[in-house]
């Protein structure tokens, strides 16, 4: 990700490494910036953690309530996996509470444990053959100037690209891997400064397409 002001960046390779290097497993990571929820980037960061909570669309300004985040975190009457969904909820709460514009939030929860298990699911498909996806039918996720987009939602491009009957594997994979996941109606995108329809058709991931 970038920083505006300095223009200074790092890449999700190089946080991958520097976290490795550290020889420490976090029991968490709350990624507090936008599209990290990418399929992309939860794969480079698999071993990095138990969990990863993430967004795969923009975050608003304001970011993670952390008031309202923290007492669920170090609320150690529940087990680590029940404060995590808790997390989820409580960020999406926290959006969908909110009114115009700002009511703009989706987030999920990934059992890092799960990720290599989809990903082998999702290479048998491909080696199976996809059919061709007409990619303006596919939930987007993150406009661009210029009407481009570039993040869609993974599940709902697999839908399109898979057979009805490879569908049920996919999705028992999925929602091993993803333990939680809930967004708002409509998500905003500063990039193209509107909001755009999720349809409840957002898994909580993305895919770069």
């Amino acid at each position: 990700g970038q920083e505006v002001s300095s223009g200074k960046f790092m890449n999700i390779s190089d946080l991958k490494v520097g976290m490795a290097m550290s020889h420490v497993k976090f029991d968490y990571l709350i990624m507090d910036a936008c599209f990290m929820s990418s399929m992309e980037a939860l794969y480079d960061l698999r071993e990095s953690a138990d969990y990863i909570i993430a967004s795969p669309v923009e975050i608003m300004a304001y970011g993670f309530p952390m008031n309202n985040v923290i007492p669920v975190l170090f609320n150690h009457k529940k087990d680590i996996r029940s404060r995590m969904i808790g997390v989820g909820e409580t960020f999406y709460n926290f959006y969908n509470a909110q009114n115009g514009l700002s009511q703009s939030g989706s987030i999920a929860v990934i059992d890092c444990s799960e990720i290599y298990r989809f990903t082998s699911v999702v290479n048998e498909l491909y080696a199976k053959g996809l059919k061709d996806v007409d990619i303006e039918k596919v939930q987007v996720l993150q406009g661009i100037a210029g009407g481009v987009y570039t993040f869609h939602d993974f599940e709902d491009y697999m839908k399109f690209a898979c057979s009805s009957e490879d569908i049920p594997m996919l999705k028992r994979a999925l929602d091993k891997m993803i333990i939680y996941s809930e967004t708002t109606p409509y998500v905003y995108s500063d990039f193209i400064d509107w909001s755009f329809a999720t349809n409840e058709r957002v898994c909580g991931i993305s895919i770069f397409i």
